[in-house]
This record gives structure tokens, C-alpha cells and sequence, in this order.
């Protein structure tokens, strides 16, 4: 897993499949929600 080669802790918050869908439909295409939490970040590391 590359967030492991780079040392980069990564934990995942499932929601609700209504809730995901039903934010999709207001965007009006696939979408994906990200929470970032670090002190620094290189655009390096999460490219």
C-alpha cells in the first residue's frame, strides 16, 4: 500500500450508501469524500 511506503496513516469512515448517493445525485456525477489530517503535506505524498 503506497500510504504505508510513505508512512502515511490511513483510516477509512464508511457512510451510509443512501447518504453517499443521495450527496452523488446534488453533484450530478461520481464523487468521493476525503478527510486529510496532518501537520504538513507535500502535494507529492497524495499524488
Amino acid at each position: 500500500m503506497k500510504g504505508y511506503e510513505l508512512g502515511i496513516e490511513v483510516k477509512f469512515t464508511p457512510i451510509g450508501e443512501n447518504d453517499y448517493h443521495h450527496w452523488v445525485d446534488l453533484q450530478g456525477k461520481k464523487r468521493h469524500i476525503i478527510t486529510l489530517i496532518a501537520r504538513k503535506i507535500q502535494a507529492s505524498q497524495i499524488a
